[in-house]
């Protein structure tokens, strides 16, 4: 009833509930008759946290002329109630990871379902560098025509960072029963050939890299 509520945790004691309202902001109408609609997010978004902000994800409406449906961002500084304006960034997502490195950068690891000459299928990698006000243009770290079938049920994505700059995406592809991995070891600018995890024959599924506080990865 009453939206998104924040509460912040200090020292061992949660602050009351407050509203922090995340609103879509529209423009109806044309020319001098032309108005401002306001109409709250109807669905808890997908929160991530890193470096003093919260980072909120979801799926808004299609587009009147493509019928694309884009994935929203919107960011929270901790400790306040003001949601940034929402925003696309990127034109179709149907499912999406989230993670911030050590060295403050946000990492997006998402999968597209539409299909183009530009932006084919597949698994897709954004990042940004000042926590989600820019982003890098989605680079493609799998293309499968497979993809374009999938349902959100069937969807498994991991993003992860390591040491030392590394990023590890990982993800499921159910049509061809494999699990894939690709490992990025500057941080993102570029990415190294996409692994398939384990024998093919032993159908690996669901995949996550885990960050050990020393060197170790864990797979």
């Amino acid at each position: 009833f009453d939206g998104v509520m924040t509460a912040t945790l200090d020292g061992e004691e949660w602050s009351s509930p407050t509203r922090a309202p995340l609103v879509m902001v529209t423009e109806v109408g044309q020319g001098s008759n032309t108005r401002t609609v306001s109409t709250p997010v109807g669905e808890m978004p997908t929160i991530s946290g890193g470096n003093g902000y919260a980072h909120a994800l979801w799926r808004g409406e299609p587009d009147d002329e493509t019928d694309l449906i884009p994935l929203m961002h919107s960011r929270l500084a901790l400790g306040t109630n003001d949601w940034s304006r929402p925003r696309a960034i990127a034109d179709a997502a149907l499912a999406w990871r989230m993670t911030t490195g050590a060295d403050e950068t946000v990492h997006l690891v998402f999968i597209r379902t539409n299909d183009s000459d530009r932006l084919p299928a597949g698994v897709y990698h954004m990042r940004s560098t000042d926590n989600g006000s820019r982003w890098s243009d989605p680079q493609a770290l799998y293309e499968s025509a497979y993809v374009r079938l999938l349902d959100p049920e069937e969807i498994h994505l991991w993003v992860a960072t390591g040491p030392e700059g590394g990023v590890y995406a990982a993800w499921d592809d159910p049509r061809l029963e494999r699990a894939f991995l690709a490992r990025s070891l500057d941080g993102g600018e570029s990415w190294g050939e996409t692994q398939t995890i384990g024998d093919p024959d032993d159908s690996a599924r669901r995949a996550r890299v885990i960050s050990t506080q020393g060197d170790p990865l864990l797979l």
